[in-house]
């Protein structure tokens, strides 16, 4: 920010003295935004290409958005068809959010009734992260109470940064159990507390552990929902995931209350790469920890099943790969899937195929409350091309 300085000679500008307290902000400026984005697109273009791939175009604020289909042989029936269907869900599903990625307050309506539409669920978060002051971490709680009230039969989603876990534990705690309490009243198909930032971890465990006991409890003849109240998330980047997963579900098991888990890779990389004995550092590796954690669950629901007796696990799967997909297929009434609005429909469309029940996660609010979000969703796309 600048201050113009005025006297009776000359008109300049000079820099406003920050204070040194003052946290800097990681938020990308939106002029950097649209760079990327325009820089980003065009490269996925050329890729797409030189791969020799097919693709699709919708339209956002009058600039090409480009998405990819295998090209298939002339004579491959099954292919073409599967993409045409690919292509009408992801015009259908885009056309109805104007950032793509992310939905602005006014067309949050129109965007989880595309989903419906489609047969397919949405996974609501407010999009503001971090809150600054008691105010804020207000008004996010009203946020997520509205957005659950006027969408009862959606899944939901909180982070504690948003309602002041940076500043004030209590009050985080207060206002997250406010929220699920409405969404156990209104009968919400799930409240995933979501993971953040290392520095965030312990307290997004002890709260989430919290609600599940409170929340996530089976009813008088034993038997648990198809889904869970709270759901966990579990960042199976970091490296302590998969045993924090077992450790979880033998206090759950011990305890008698249902665990609720979302697997997730992890998308604060670039906050917390570098920290010693916190994340994976290959790819290989936290693809190694996301099938083994799965895994480890999976075979705890078979355990279950196998004595006829309700799973004390329900997973929710976010992920696009489909070798953890394929794993986890058959077992709808305890796993279900999500993939990220905007990206992956052609996954998406699969499962839908498979009949399994699948979700579309999207953070909604005003467009500079969005831009951390799809700061993360573009850095990861131009990682993948």
């Amino acid at each position: 920010p600048n201050v113009r300085i005025k006297n009776a000679s000359n008109t300049r500008r000079v820099k406003r003295e920050q204070p040194r307290s003052a946290p800097q902000s990681t938020s990308p400026s939106l002029a950097l935004m649209r760079r990327g984005a325009n820089l980003y697109w065009r490269e996925a273009a050329l890729v797409s290409r030189g791969a020799n791939a097919s693709f699709s175009t919708s339209r956002i604020y009058g600039k090409p958005l480009v998405t990819v289909f295998p090209l298939a042989s002339k004579d491959d029936d099954e292919t073409n068809k599967t993409k045409a269907k690919s292509t009408a869900l992801v015009q259908r599903l885009t056309n109805s959010a104007l950032l793509r990625f992310a939905s602005l307050n006014f067309e949050l309506k129109a965007t989880v009734e595309a989903h419906r539409e489609q047969g397919l669920q949405s996974l609501l978060i407010a999009a503001l992260e971090h809150s600054e002051n008691e105010r804020k971490a207000e008004q996010t709680k009203k946020m997520a109470t509205q957005t659950l009230l006027e969408f009862p039969n959606e899944m939901h989603a909180i982070k504690l940064s948003a309602l002041g876990a940076s500043f004030n534990e209590s009050l985080c705690e207060r206002l997250t159990m406010d929220i699920a309490e409405m969404a156990r009243e209104v009968g919400a198909r799930g409240l995933c507390v979501d993971a953040e930032e290392d520095f965030l971890h312990e307290q997004v465990d002890a709260v989430s552990m919290k609600l599940m006991r409170t929340m996530n409890t089976k009813s008088d003849d034993g038997s648990a929902s198809r889904n869970a109240a709270v759901y966990k998330t579990y960042q199976m980047y970091r490296q302590d995931s998969v045993e924090q997963l077992k450790r979880d579900i033998a206090t759950a098991e011990r305890e008698g209350f249902v665990l609720g888990a979302k697997l997730v890779r992890g998308a604060y990389l670039n906050a917390d790469k570098g920290k010693p004995g916190v994340l994976f550092e290959t790819k290989e590796e936290t693809d190694e920890s996301f099938a083994d954690g799965l895994a480890f669950a999976l075979s705890k629901i078979k355990e279950k099943k196998n004595e006829n007796a309700p799973a004390g696990v329900k997973i929710l799967l976010a992920t696009r790969n489909k070798d953890n997909i394929q794993s986890a297929l058959g077992h709808s009434e305890d796993v279900q899937f999500a993939q990220l609005m905007g990206m992956d429909d052609e996954v998406t469309l699969s499962l839908l195929n498979e009949g399994e029940r699948v979700a579309k996660y999207f953070p909604y609010g005003k467009f500079t409350e969005t831009l951390p979000y799809l700061w993360r969703r573009f850095l990861e796309r131009a990682s993948f091309s």
